[in-house]
């Protein structure tokens, strides 16, 4: 499979360390935030310090209320019961249910709700249920990509494209491309 190269290579500067968590964003690359911010759920700046404060940060603007900040460190979670947190659909549901190697699309009930983890806000319940079909899974972007790209000692910073998107691997999530990318 060729890989068709991209000119706005990002390199290094893509990968998000961020607190143990990383921003999912609709850009190909990753938000750049001045010293001292982090990009929030929604791709914009946020102060660090906020993360984790003991304050849920979820305004209209800026939000670290989500799963890729563990819901603002812990900080959001306590809308639900111990061991929940709020599912696709805004429901407390059992955590143990995500990523747990059944899809949790809404053909679970838990206290009388459906459970859905299955939006890209959960990576379609830890890639339990997978869009993407046969090797493949979502990059960093929430974009199919083929799986065999995953730690293959090329670094997938978002230069390459697979089915019209660019592929990156560069987050936490995936270890920097398992280490391709360090």
């Amino acid at each position: 499979m060729e890989r068709s190269t991209w000119m706005g290579r990002r390199g290094l500067s893509s990968i998000l360390a961020l607190a143990g968590g990383l921003a999912w964003t609709s850009e190909s690359s990753a938000v750049q935030c001045q010293s001292g911010m982090i990009p929030d759920c929604f791709g914009g700046c946020i102060e660090e310090s906020w993360l984790a404060d003991d304050n849920c940060n979820d305004g209209p603007h800026v939000s670290l209320n989500c799963f890729a900040y563990n819901f603002d460190g812990g900080d959001c979670i306590n809308q639900c019961d111990f061991g929940e947190f709020l599912d696709c659909r805004g429901f407390c549901s059992p955590a143990g249910w995500q990523d747990d190697g059944t899809c949790d699309d809404g053909g679970w009930t838990y206290n009388g709700h459906v459970v859905d983890y299955s939006c890209a806000e959960f990576r379609f319940d830890g890639q339990d249920c997978n869009p993407c079909g046969s090797g493949a899974i979502l990059d960093c972007n929430g974009n199919c990509a083929p799986e065999q790209w995953l730690g293959d000692n090329v670094c997938d910073d978002g230069w390459a494209t697979h089915l019209g998107n660019l592929v990156d691997y560069s987050c936490v999530h995936y270890g920097t491309d398992e280490g391709d990318c360090i």
